[in-house]
């Protein structure tokens, strides 16, 4: 299950003022207080993250408040009806070539809530630790994290929620069907959509909400110069173009009313803001 990553050489070099554009919040973006009254999913309670001292779990509240609202939001969970409510099937195209997928499944707000109650059942079956790969989002969040400023703690906050999000796609999934996890079989095509380039849920589902996939500037867990978008491809397509995303975007994310508009408007998707091509920089598997 792999996807492109930014390569680690050259480096994103970007204008002052398209950086400027990937991290100056409004003027009330300080006085924030990051989604204070969302509750946390069960899935993210602190017994499931048992190599996080107390400390950097309360740092990490921001990132799991967010990903809840993507958990519980009617307006973000269409894409796990298919994950969660059906089984996946096999079919043969006209070249002979056989494609296992999710068949789609009509739904109400019945099957919503059923969603609903399946991630809480889930809960306790999840666990998530910090790779060795992952030890500079973690030291970050250990030492860099306090003293942030409020617009890149919301970076940050959204960038862990995206990976969080990421990797319950294939937990919960591979609870159904642990051989996934085990590696002893190949995750399904979220469906036969062309826009469904891998057999890889977790960017499918980074797909469904944001058009593609959102990576710090330089692959920085920080998040210093801001975040980057860019489209979903499979593996071995090289990339070149990124796309900037506008930080008052983000700020929204951490606002509760914006998160009462999605609602009403009942969208699929998370209409990211982008301030247009920033960089050329190949990419790499």
């Amino acid at each position: 299950m792999t996807s492109p990553v930014l390569d680690a050489e050259p480096s994103l070099c970007l204008s002052s003022s398209v950086v400027s554009l990937l991290t100056s919040p409004t003027q009330g973006c300080e006085s924030s207080s990051l989604l204070p009254s969302t509750p946390v999913h069960p899935i993210f309670s602190p017994c499931n993250f048992p190599t996080l001292n107390p400390s950097a779990y309360s740092s990490l509240l921001p990132s799991l408040r967010l990903t809840s609202k993507f958990l519980t939001s009617n307006a973000c969970l269409a894409w796990w009806v298919a994950v969660l409510l059906s089984n996946p099937i096999t079919k043969t195209d006209d070249a002979d070539k056989e494609r296992t997928y999710l068949p789609s499944i009509p739904f109400t707000r019945i099957e919503l809530e059923l969603v609903k109650d399946r991630l809480v059942e889930h809960a306790t079956d999840v666990t998530f630790r910090f790779r060795d790969e992952d030890v500079r989002h973690l030291g970050f969040l250990v030492s860099g994290y306090a003293s942030a400023d409020m617009s890149q703690k919301m970076r940050f906050g959204f960038h862990i929620a995206t990976l969080l999000l990421h990797e319950s796609a294939h937990s919960v999934y591979g609870l159904r069907y642990p051989a996934t996890l085990l590696g002893e079989e190949s995750e399904p095509f979220h469906s036969l959509a062309d826009t469904e380039v891998a057999e890889e849920l977790g960017s499918s589902l980074e797909a469904f909400l944001f058009g593609g996939k959102i990576q710090p500037v330089n692959l920085d867990p920080s998040c210093e110069e801001g975040l980057v978008w860019f489209p979903w491809v499979p593996a071995e397509e090289k990339l070149d173009n990124f796309w900037g995303v506008r930080m008052t975007w983000i700020e929204s994310l951490f606002d509760q009313g914006w998160w009462r508009r999605v609602e009403a408007l009942e969208r699929e998707d998370c209409g990211v803001e982008l301030v247009g091509k920033v960089a050329t920089v190949p990419f790499s598997e």
